[in-house]
């Protein structure tokens, strides 16, 4: 009976206990509180942060709500309280220490720190959130390692993909199932065999090989890591398995997510509709990356002011780039006249209010760029730019005591090549291997050109590559597809108007493209033969916010390799700009040079620096 009643003393003290910290923790003071305010509201009013977001998400329907609001003030409260007692918030920033930071930042207040920390806290948990709500939305594991083939995510039942020996694994039935392979496994021999489209991958159990068996042709690849079986299911090295099956892959690490997009058929997706504009691709003739080829680019343009009394004045610009390349590797030489654009730049001194040192940088300006020439040349193996320019050069020593300059430019000279070090070309152009096949085998369709500029533009392949590039294509096809064009004699034929331009009923994707266009009139035409030749011309007239009116007007050519471009734009009673411009690709006999010559004198550029 002792023990029975111990028993129950004991359960009723930790009930006590648990109710007592339940009961403190929820009626701890709020932080506002704590540093002193009446109220939430009276602790926002005190500062111009939250009073702007109050007023604002007031005004605003797209701003926070109330819930929200109240929230980022929690945050900044805490941060505030967080601040002022001395915690380290410069760590997270990079400094070593709160002076270390003020000495780099400048005088900020606690309230500025707090805000910055609060503002970081909310955009982190709104990304959080709109990371969870996109997982879900798209069928992914927050927080674990997918799979998504061509835009979806693949459903594994048990076994799920992950991490192992330094890469990503995923259950291989599943997997070639999802790609509609047949797979079988050879108990005995411990060994996997795969079979798709006339391939027939086999592995074993634990090794690190992959026999590929193509049209009677057999090979041995060998892969990055082993594959491995575990609790009954085989798991394989995703990358080495979706490209030994004709896959590209990617890796989105925000989601962890292997994404697997079958090119081939990706791309015959992207084409539908587009014969017209592939007829003008594919007519583009391949280049060898065993020939030299020299690219002649030609500028010319001019500025006519009208001058009623004294006689219209024209300034003259001129230009030419010269580039001959062998494969990836690249020699330049840029010619630039331009006297006329400093001539005209004098004429309007007054108007643009030069001071005396702006006048005299111009003057300096016109006398070493005159008559400008640059050399470059490239070297993709060193990854190496030389260039060579005296008028540049001069220019710089002839600023050195009005502009910030390194110490270096003393030691410039006006004959020397200055040498840039890794500047970058193996990340810009990829591998010398990719930009050889472009040359051999050139973009020959618009699918061909919408997946290599999503796969190799500004944004890296993620889990959206695949409904991103889709949507690219249906925004181009409503513009430039083929229902678009007219048959006119055999040649196809495409015009967008004014009309076209206003016409709020029409396809959503037109407007959105043709958006930017503000005119009061636009004439766009645009006629491709059979053989691919391509001509347009286009009329636009514009009135822009201070009441001068723009009529351009211009025509070009794209035949094989070569292009030409005239324009003309017209401002009334003001003057009159016109620029052409020309290109031709032809087969070149000089050799390209990786290095300037021997005896040349190379300056590197760190040296000066």
């Amino acid at each position: 009976m002792k023990k029975h009643l111990l028993s129950m003393l004991l359960a009723l003290t930790m009930v006590w206990s648990m109710t007592f910290t339940a009961f403190a923790a929820d009626t701890k003071p709020p932080m506002w509180q704590q540093l002193g305010y009446s109220s939430q509201q009276e602790f926002c009013e005190e500062y111009v942060y939250l009073r702007a977001d109050y007023n604002w998400q007031a005004d605003d329907a797209q701003a926070l709500t109330v819930t929200e609001y109240q929230k980022l003030a929690d945050y900044f409260a805490e941060e505030l309280y967080f601040v002022q007692k001395g915690g380290d918030f410069w760590s997270d920033w990079g400094f070593n220490s709160r002076a270390e930071y003020e000495d780099a930042m400048g005088e900020t207040s606690e309230a500025d720190v707090a805000w910055s920390l609060a503002q970081q806290r909310w955009t982190d948990q709104l990304s959080a959130e709109e990371h969870a709500r996109k997982c879900k939305a798209m069928g992914l594991r927050c927080g674990a390692v997918n799979v998504q083939l061509n835009g979806k995510a693949i459903a594994y039942q048990g076994a799920q993909p992950g991490y192992a020996n330094e890469a990503i694994y995923a259950p291989v039935r599943a997997t070639a199932q999802a790609m509609g392979a047949v797979i079988d496994y050879a108990a005995k021999g411990q060994t996997i065999t795969i079979r798709k489209d006339g391939r027939t991958l086999s592995f074993p159990i634990g090794g690190q090989t992959m026999t590929d068996e193509t049209d009677g042709t057999s090979r041995v690849v060998q892969l990055a890591a082993a594959v491995y079986e575990k609790d009954g299911t085989a798991y394989i090295p995703v990358r080495a398995f979706a490209q030994a099956l004709g896959y590209d892959v990617y890796w989105d690490a925000n989601y962890e997510t292997a994404v697997i997009i079958d090119r081939a058929a990706l791309i015959g997706q992207l084409n539908q509709d587009f014969a017209t504009l592939g007829r003008v691709l594919s007519a583009q003739k391949p280049m060898s990356a065993d020939k030299t080829y020299r690219t002649m680019t030609a500028l010319s343009g001019s500025w006519t002011a009208f001058d009623t009394l004294d006689g219209n004045k024209t300034y003259p610009v001129d230009a030419s780039i010269s580039i001959v390349n062998h494969g990836i590797n690249y020699n330049a030489e840029l010619k630039m006249n331009l006297s006329g654009l400093f001539s005209l730049l004098s004429q309007q001194k007054e108007v643009l209010e030069m001071d005396e040192q702006t006048i005299d940088m111009m003057e300096k300006s016109a006398a070493a760029l005159g008559d400008l020439q640059v050399q470059m040349i490239f070297n993709y193996d060193e990854d190496t730019l030389y260039v060579r320019s005296p008028q540049l050069v001069s220019l710089l020593m002839s600023m050195k005591d009005q502009l910030p300059m390194p110490n270096g430019v003393s030691a410039l000279s006006q004959s020397a090549w200055y040498r840039f070090n890794k500047i970058g070309f193996k990340d810009l152009f990829g591998s010398e291997e990719l930009v050889n096949n472009l040359l051999e085998s050139p973009v020959s369709s618009v699918g061909e050109a919408l997946y290599m500029g999503a796969s190799h533009g500004m944004i890296e392949p993620d889990i959206d590559f695949y409904a991103r590039t889709l949507q690219q294509a249906d925004e181009l096809r409503a513009v430039l597809g083929d229902s678009c064009f007219t048959k006119e004699n055999g040649v196809s034929v495409l015009t967008i108007d004014s009309a076209k331009l206003n016409d709020q009923k029409g396809d959503a994707g037109v407007r959105e493209l043709l958006s930017g266009i503000d005119a009061q009139s636009f004439a766009f035409g645009l006629r491709v033969t059979e053989q691919g030749k391509v001509t347009g011309t286009v009329q636009m007239q514009q009135t822009l916010d201070d009441g001068k009116v723009l009529h351009t007007t211009g025509s070009f050519t794209i035949e094989d390799r070569q292009a030409t471009m005239d324009l003309t734009v017209h401002a009334k009673n003001q003057g009159e700009f016109k620029l052409k411009l020309t290109s031709r690709v032809t087969e070149e006999t000089q050799a390209v040079t990786f290095a300037p010559p021997a005896n040349a004198l190379v300056i590197d550029i760190d040296t000066l620096l």
